[in-house]
């Protein structure tokens, strides 16, 4: 080899002593780029696990409304508009009065009993199971006067339940006939009245065939 190559080989070597320990390094980041890169794609996955969407939520054609207003919402006038808010306001406060009225006389229900000396817990079950079976608010008294009344005679524990559960399954029977008598009686009225105008029309077609 000729001598004057020593000093570039000299340097060469250098070079590379100087630059082994950062290639190493870099080669120790690339691995650790790659295991987060792989933690990262592991922590995804979890979330994706966690995802509350159905199976097949990504797939198909969704239906129903697509906006918070009801089909064909672009094509009303402003005074159908103003209506249709008017309406369901309406009928927003109308439930909301009737639950209220229902959970007010439950709970006076529920404190009247107490205060007379049936037990809280009986007297929680009275008032939930009254608001689970639909009882309206005027049932909730004359409900609450039976638990007062099966405690003053003794009645405790397992049997109170009992009774309790057959009361309310009682008045929710009788108000589900009424509302049924209610209904055929309101059918009835529209079958008469519809009868009433179909009289009233032949009689009208008779007077003009009268006249005639």
């Amino acid at each position: 080899m000729d001598k004057r190559s020593f000093p570039h080989l000299a340097v060469l070597i250098a070079l590379a002593l100087t630059l082994w320990p950062l290639l190493g390094t870099e080669q120790a980041l690339g691995k650790n780029d790659s295991l987060d890169k792989a933690t990262e794609q592991g922590k995804g996955k979890k979330i994706g696990q966690l995802d509350t969407h159905p199976p097949g939520w990504k797939k198909g054609k969704k239906v129903g409304w697509t906006t918070e207003f009801p089909p064909g919402w672009k094509n009303w006038d402003a005074g159908k508009r103003q209506r249709w808010e008017h309406g369901l306001g309406r009928a927003k406060n109308a439930v909301r009065k009737h639950t209220e009225a229902r959970l007010d006389a439950a709970l006076r229900a529920l404190e009247i009993a107490a205060r007379k000396g049936t037990p809280l817990d009986h007297a929680e079950k009275m008032a939930k199971a009254g608001l689970e079976h639909g009882l309206g608010p005027f049932d909730f008294e004359p409900l609450g006067k039976f638990v007062i009344e099966r405690v003053k005679d003794g009645v405790k524990g397992e049997e109170l339940s009992m009774a309790i559960h057959e009361e309310v399954s009682r008045r929710r029977q009788e108000r589900q006939k009424l509302r049924e008598e209610m209904k055929e009686k309101i059918k009835q009225s529209q079958k008469g009245q519809k009868r009433q105008r179909e009289k009233l029309k032949e009689k009208g077609e008779i007077r003009c065939f009268q006249n005639i």
